[in-house]
Protein backbone atom coordinates (compact mmCIF):
# COMPACT_ATOMS: atom_id res chain seq x y z
CA UNK A 1 0.00 0.00 0.00
CA UNK A 2 1.08 3.07 -1.03
CA UNK A 3 0.60 6.19 2.09
CA UNK A 4 1.98 9.92 2.16
CA UNK A 5 0.87 12.79 4.65
CA UNK A 6 -1.53 13.88 2.51
CA UNK A 7 -2.37 11.00 -0.05
CA UNK A 8 -3.24 7.25 0.45
CA UNK A 9 -3.65 4.79 -2.43
CA UNK A 10 -7.24 4.17 -2.50
CA UNK A 11 -7.42 1.76 -5.35
CA UNK A 12 -9.49 -1.50 -5.15
CA UNK A 13 -6.17 -3.25 -5.74
CA UNK A 14 -3.13 -2.52 -3.83
CA UNK A 15 -0.65 -4.85 -5.80
CA UNK A 16 -0.15 -6.88 -8.35
CA UNK A 17 1.92 -8.79 -11.39
CA UNK A 18 2.60 -9.66 -14.72
CA UNK A 19 4.51 -12.33 -16.37
CA UNK A 20 6.44 -11.29 -19.01
CA UNK A 21 7.95 -14.14 -21.91
CA UNK A 22 11.26 -12.76 -23.37
CA UNK A 23 13.07 -14.44 -26.19
CA UNK A 24 15.77 -16.48 -26.04
CA UNK A 25 19.45 -14.52 -26.54
CA UNK A 26 20.49 -14.04 -29.85
CA UNK A 27 23.69 -15.90 -29.00
CA UNK A 28 24.89 -18.52 -27.10
CA UNK A 29 28.21 -19.01 -25.81
CA UNK A 30 30.24 -22.43 -24.35
CA UNK A 31 33.48 -22.10 -22.95
CA UNK A 32 35.91 -25.53 -23.50
CA UNK A 33 39.57 -25.35 -21.59
CA UNK A 34 41.70 -26.68 -24.37
CA UNK A 35 45.03 -26.67 -22.23
CA UNK A 36 47.01 -24.45 -19.53
CA UNK A 37 50.77 -24.64 -18.21
CA UNK A 38 53.06 -22.23 -16.86
CA UNK A 39 54.48 -19.48 -19.26
CA UNK A 40 56.49 -16.33 -19.88
CA UNK A 41 55.27 -13.83 -22.64
CA UNK A 42 57.50 -11.04 -24.12
CA UNK A 43 58.20 -7.36 -21.16
CA UNK A 44 58.96 -10.18 -18.25
CA UNK A 45 55.45 -11.63 -17.79
CA UNK A 46 55.34 -14.41 -15.93
CA UNK A 47 52.33 -16.52 -15.27
CA UNK A 48 49.61 -19.41 -15.79
CA UNK A 49 48.59 -19.46 -19.39
CA UNK A 50 45.19 -21.32 -20.17
CA UNK A 51 43.80 -21.77 -23.38
CA UNK A 52 39.83 -21.34 -24.51
CA UNK A 53 37.72 -22.39 -27.29
CA UNK A 54 34.39 -20.19 -27.16
CA UNK A 55 31.86 -21.61 -29.24
CA UNK A 56 29.02 -19.08 -30.46
CA UNK A 57 26.01 -20.07 -32.07
CA UNK A 58 22.68 -17.68 -33.51
CA UNK A 59 19.50 -19.46 -32.09
CA UNK A 60 17.06 -18.50 -35.22
CA UNK A 61 18.55 -15.61 -36.90
CA UNK A 62 22.18 -15.04 -38.37
CA UNK A 63 24.47 -12.76 -36.13
CA UNK A 64 26.65 -10.20 -38.07
CA UNK A 65 27.92 -8.43 -35.08
CA UNK A 66 29.02 -9.94 -31.96
CA UNK A 67 30.30 -9.28 -28.35
CA UNK A 68 31.92 -11.42 -25.67
CA UNK A 69 32.79 -9.94 -22.38
CA UNK A 70 33.82 -11.62 -19.28
CA UNK A 71 35.63 -11.13 -15.61
CA UNK A 72 39.06 -12.30 -14.79
CA UNK A 73 41.58 -11.61 -11.84
CA UNK A 74 43.07 -8.16 -11.95
CA UNK A 75 46.05 -8.17 -14.25
CA UNK A 76 45.09 -10.58 -16.39
CA UNK A 77 45.16 -10.50 -20.00
CA UNK A 78 45.04 -11.92 -23.25
CA UNK A 79 47.54 -13.49 -25.08
CA UNK A 80 49.58 -10.31 -27.00
CA UNK A 81 51.67 -13.38 -29.56
CA UNK A 82 48.35 -14.51 -30.99
CA UNK A 83 46.93 -13.09 -33.93
CA UNK A 84 43.71 -13.03 -33.76
CA UNK A 85 40.66 -12.41 -36.33
CA UNK A 86 38.70 -10.67 -33.15
CA UNK A 87 39.29 -6.96 -31.78
CA UNK A 88 40.41 -6.81 -27.77
CA UNK A 89 38.28 -4.06 -26.46
CA UNK A 90 39.30 -4.99 -22.72
CA UNK A 91 42.36 -6.74 -22.36
CA UNK A 92 41.58 -8.44 -18.98
CA UNK A 93 43.98 -6.13 -17.58
CA UNK A 94 41.59 -3.80 -15.32
CA UNK A 95 39.58 -7.42 -14.73
CA UNK A 96 37.73 -7.90 -17.62
CA UNK A 97 37.63 -9.07 -20.45
CA UNK A 98 35.93 -7.80 -23.90
CA UNK A 99 36.40 -9.37 -27.43
CA UNK A 100 34.32 -8.68 -30.61
CA UNK A 101 33.90 -8.96 -34.29
CA UNK A 102 36.04 -6.18 -36.22
CA UNK A 103 33.99 -6.53 -39.02
CA UNK A 104 31.22 -8.77 -40.69
CA UNK A 105 33.09 -11.87 -42.23
CA UNK A 106 32.96 -13.79 -39.13
CA UNK A 107 29.07 -14.28 -38.71
CA UNK A 108 27.01 -16.95 -36.78
CA UNK A 109 24.88 -18.94 -38.69
CA UNK A 110 22.32 -21.14 -36.98
CA UNK A 111 22.99 -24.59 -37.08
CA UNK A 112 27.06 -23.49 -37.72
CA UNK A 113 28.08 -22.65 -34.64
CA UNK A 114 31.58 -20.01 -34.54
CA UNK A 115 34.31 -21.71 -32.67
CA UNK A 116 36.62 -18.30 -31.19
CA UNK A 117 39.79 -19.24 -29.78
CA UNK A 118 42.20 -17.47 -26.90
CA UNK A 119 44.77 -17.38 -24.54
CA UNK A 120 44.74 -15.79 -21.31
CA UNK A 121 47.70 -15.26 -18.83
CA UNK A 122 46.85 -15.39 -15.59
CA UNK A 123 49.07 -13.60 -12.80
CA UNK A 124 49.72 -17.17 -11.34
CA UNK A 125 48.04 -20.46 -10.81
CA UNK A 126 46.40 -19.81 -7.50
CA UNK A 127 44.74 -16.90 -9.37
CA UNK A 128 43.91 -19.11 -12.28
CA UNK A 129 42.11 -20.84 -9.99
CA UNK A 130 39.72 -23.48 -12.26
CA UNK A 131 39.84 -21.29 -15.09
CA UNK A 132 36.17 -20.52 -15.78
CA UNK A 133 35.14 -17.97 -16.89
CA UNK A 134 32.92 -15.72 -14.52
CA UNK A 135 30.29 -13.62 -15.62
CA UNK A 136 30.49 -14.86 -19.37
CA UNK A 137 27.94 -13.35 -21.91
CA UNK A 138 28.00 -13.15 -25.43
CA UNK A 139 25.68 -11.08 -27.30
CA UNK A 140 24.24 -9.91 -30.65
CA UNK A 141 26.14 -5.74 -31.47
CA UNK A 142 24.47 -4.02 -33.45
CA UNK A 143 25.86 -2.29 -36.39
CA UNK A 144 27.13 1.05 -36.03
Amino acid sequence: MITSPSRANTAERHSGSVTTDVDRPPVTVTPVIVGQWPQTWPEDAKGWVISYELTLAAHEQRVVWWEIRFDVPARTRINPQQTQWYKVIKDGTDGSVVIATPDDTHTIEPGTPLPVALQLLYPSQHEAGDGILRNLHATEVTRP
